[in-house]
């Protein structure tokens, strides 16, 4: 892709093969508390829009005019069936 941004299915074949060229970062003026738990994902140092949730590696589409509400859904999601699983 010529802006730099990749598909979802290529940035997880370059996080499963630990590709040195995938890093993550959190947002440096995030309001919400949610970013707690998801970071940003970059390729080459370029940020793409996808984040990862810390707890699970599980990446989410995101752009910032998109809001938290879906990381917010997955990880009322991701808890519930880690406290479901523990027990």
């Amino acid at each position: 892709m010529s802006d730099g941004l990749l598909k979802k299915e290529k940035i997880m074949v370059l996080i499963k093969s630990n590709d040195a060229s995938v890093t993550y970062a959190k947002p440096t003026t995030a309001a919400a508390l949610v970013w707690r738990n998801f970071s940003f994902i970059y390729v080459d140092n370029q940020q793409q829009n996808f984040v990862s949730c810390d707890a699970c590696k599980d990446i989410l589409h995101h752009k910032s005019i998109d809001g938290t509400s879906s990381m917010m859904k997955h990880f009322r999601s991701y808890a519930k069936n880690s406290i479901n699983n523990n027990n």
